[in-house]
């Protein structure tokens, strides 16, 4: 018990601190491409110091996929607990791209959101959504790196949620190349990731976050991989055959003991050449 409050102060602290800083670099910095790189870089910094209080162990695979080329990434990632945020942000300083109902409307956690530097969509009102896909191109095109979860909402790994194809269009219009990821729970205090302790760290469904973010405080530790997986062609390839020829596909195992997912990626020849 004296172990949650004591990780429960340090985490209040940090995103207290982070918080702050953001705000003052909300107020102070005034151009809108310097402010969004700064709230990415905020957020990693805080991001690593509150893996390390959680005791959230990651280990990278595929590092050179990660820190391929020179430019930025329209990074395509599974989704399982808000814990990949983290993972992700630490290791590659992003602006994630949120849901308006699930993230935005949610008392603290859309403010936290916000000054991380998400952006955020409302998935249903397609009035809105040109417009939002036009604002994610903008932020590739000024050098930013983007996370996109396209199943649009966490799930429990056991099945492929389908996928909001058209968040994809940014890469196209923005020629940025796309970086798929793969974030995998191993083992919850020390124990491989089964059926009966894998919702200590998965977040879905009817879950409350801080009822589950509470019990994130008890654990000793958590063992996670993060896998960059080979690039797909350069995003030039895209324009000739449209994005929704460009195919993503994330499968995830069902052996849940295993608690593992592959994202494959590849373009049809016949597709390319027609």
């Amino acid at each position: 018990m004296i172990r949650r409050f004591v990780k429960a102060s340090l985490i209040f602290i940090l995103i207290l601190s982070s918080v702050l800083v953001a705000f003052l670099t909300d107020i102070f910095v005034g151009n809108k491409r310097r402010k969004l790189i700064c709230f990415s870089k905020i957020t990693s910094f805080f991001s690593k110091i509150i893996l390390k209080v959680l005791r959230i162990e990651v280990d990278v695979k595929n590092y050179e996929n990660l820190s391929k080329g020179e430019g930025n990434y329209f990074i395509v990632s599974n989704h399982l607990s808000y814990i990949d945020i983290f993972v992700i942000s630490s290791l590659i300083p992003s602006i994630f791209i949120a849901s308006v109902d699930e993230v935005e409307g949610k008392f603290l956690v859309g403010t936290l959101a916000k000054f991380g530097g998400s952006v955020f969509v409302d998935r249903r009102n397609r009035a809105k959504l040109t417009e939002e896909i036009e604002t994610i191109s903008d932020m590739l095109r000024d050098g930013l790196n983007v996370v996109l979860f396209p199943e649009g909402t966490t799930s429990n790994g056991d099945r492929v949620l389908s996928f909001k194809t058209s968040l994809l269009t940014p890469a196209v219009r923005s020629n940025i190349d796309i970086l798929p990821i793969c974030v995998k729970y191993l083992k919850v205090n020390g124990e491989n990731l089964n059926a009966k302790n894998r919702d200590l760290v998965f977040y879905y469904g009817d879950m409350t976050f801080f009822k589950h973010f509470w019990g994130v405080l008890l654990l000793k530790s958590v063992e996670m991989e993060l896998i960059g997986l080979e690039n797909p062609a350069h995003t030039t390839s895209l324009e000739r055959v449209g994005v929704n020829r460009f195919v993503i596909t994330i499968t995830f195992a069902k052996r849940i003991t295993v608690g593992c997912c592959v994202i494959l990626h590849r373009f049809y020849s016949a597709l390319l050449h027609s």
